[in-house]
């Protein structure tokens, strides 16, 4: 699968699921047979003490942040609910304060598409 072929499966995901978390996303990866785990962590483009999520493929990392940096996705912040509920959850401590930045802190996080996206595809 080519990386824009992912790309519209994974804009497609999110416009039927709305909000979607890094684990919801894995599930759609593993029933396309994409190979997404690894060793690397997805960080803030801001900031790499936040953590948005580990373990996956660089690859991978980068056609969501690609996605996210031509504001095609956005960031929404959630409950670490949201991923308890899936059983899985980052080992780190959740960010709580926007300005503490001096160790790596876990921002727990859906995606959704932009407003421009969403008017487009809709």
């Amino acid at each position: 699968m080519t990386k824009d072929e992912l790309n519209v499966y994974i804009i497609n995901f999110i416009k039927y699921h709305t909000l979607v978390s890094f684990i919801d996303l894995e599930e759609l990866f593993e029933s396309l047979h994409i190979g997404y785990q690894g060793d690397f962590t997805f960080v803030h483009v801001d900031n790499e003490n936040i953590v948005l999520w580990h373990g996956w493929s660089m690859e991978v990392i980068n056609i969501v942040g690609s996605l996210l940096s031509s504001k095609q996705l956005e960031l929404v912040r959630t409950d670490v609910t949201t991923y308890v509920r899936h059983g899985m959850y980052l080992n780190l401590p959740v960010m709580t304060n926007p300005f503490d930045y001096s160790d790596a802190r876990w921002l727990p996080v859906t995606l959704k598409l932009s407003d421009t996206m969403n008017t487009l595809l809709h």
